[in-house]
């Protein structure tokens, strides 16, 4: 009778180049790729070099906290500091842990020192079924000061309540994008030198008696919604964009720069706008606004309401509103006096009624 093959130790995937582990590791979930380390030293050293870390937490299906922050302090443990490119941290929770906070902040720290260069942050907390930003005053994030990496270039934020003097990012000098999505902005100043892309959209709110005064002299692209979700507050303040080349700005009718022109009780007057200075040297400009909404809104000195914005690079103007009303009318007239020609302008009127 022919003999059986005797058993061997060697791992089934020894013949199997590195590249393909990679690639079967890149599906695992977190949890699942990590225990592949313990199928020998070559797996743990495929999974070390993995440059996309994953962090994710539901308070609600997911295991005790304790065994996630566990979970994620042997992944800490195991991987050492070697470079990342990408890490996404969502920590969700129905009670509001305070572990869950604090494991968030030592993450950011982590994944800093270990130079990632793009970085996704969503906590937040469950009010009935949908997810609201979490507040930070109780336990700090490394935001309560500033973010210092070298090697950041994209950073994400969601379900955030930034309750801080600014949001200074003059010491990542590498930052190029960052999207602010659904937070709550308590802040007075947005800073940057080396931005690129900015976004804050998707019902971000803002401070109800003072402008958050963005500075980011290097943009080129901006995308301002003021309109979806609870979007209140009053709208930044532009500071001068040189560089900007497209921009799209929208304010939504929960933001509080509004104005009942078409009302005999409105008092509003030309001297409560706030000029597109920033944005004048946009080659792409869109601006939108919802009905009976005045569109330039804030309050400016006397003196800086005299002065014509420049509009050289200006080559296509779209205004999005239901009607052209007054506060259409004081965007053309300025746009007029700052030397674009009608020609140049695209009106939409959209929810007309019937």
């Amino acid at each position: 009778m022919p003999k059986k093959a005797a058993a061997s130790d060697k791992d089934p995937f020894d013949d199997l180049p590195d590249d393909l582990l990679r690639r079967i590791l890149y599906f695992l979930p977190g949890d699942d790729a990590l225990q592949t380390c313990v199928l020998g030293t070559r797996w743990r050293d495929i999974w070390r070099d993995r440059t996309r870390l994953s962090f994710h937490y539901e308070g609600w299906s997911s295991p005790t906290f304790d065994r996630y922050e566990k979970l994620a302090n042997l992944i800490i443990h195991v991987r050492g500091n070697s470079p990342l490119t990408y890490c996404e941290i969502n920590h969700f929770d129905v009670v509001g842990n305070p572990g869950t906070f604090t494991c968030t902040k030592q993450l950011i720290e982590y994944v800093l020192e270990c130079q990632v260069k793009w970085l996704k942050v969503r906590p937040g907390l469950y009010h009935g079924e949908r997810l609201q930003p979490e507040k930070y005053d109780d336990v700090p994030l490394p935001l309560d000061d500033r973010l210092i990496s070298q090697f950041l270039k994209t950073i994400e934020f969601q379900y955030v309540e930034f309750k801080h003097s600014s949001l200074d990012f003059s010491d990542c000098p590498k930052l190029q994008m960052l999207t602010i999505r659904d937070c709550s902005i308590y802040v007075r100043r947005i800073v940057s030198e080396s931005l690129k892309y900015l976004q804050i959209i998707d019902g971000c709110t803002f401070p109800e008696r003072s402008r958050i005064q963005i500075y980011t002299p290097r943009l080129i692209s901006l995308d301002l919604d003021c309109s979806d979700g609870g979007s209140d507050g009053l709208a930044p303040l532009l500071e001068k964009m040189p560089l900007l080349q497209s921009a799209f700005v929208m304010i939504g009718y929960t933001c509080l720069d509004y104005c009942d022109c078409d009302e005999p009780s409105c008092t509003c007057s030309d001297e409560d706008c706030v000029l597109l200075n920033g944005l004048s040297n946009a080659v792409h400009l869109q601006l939108t606004a919802e009905w009976k909404k005045n569109f330039v809104g804030a309050t400016v000195p006397q003196e800086t309401t005299e002065q014509p914005i420049l509009c050289a690079s200006l080559l296509v103007v779209e205004i999005e509103c239901r009607k052209i009303d007054q506060g259409v009318r004081e965007i053309l007239k300025i746009l007029s006096t700052s030397g674009i020609l009608y020609k140049q302008i695209s009106i939409k009127e959209r929810w007309k009624k019937h």
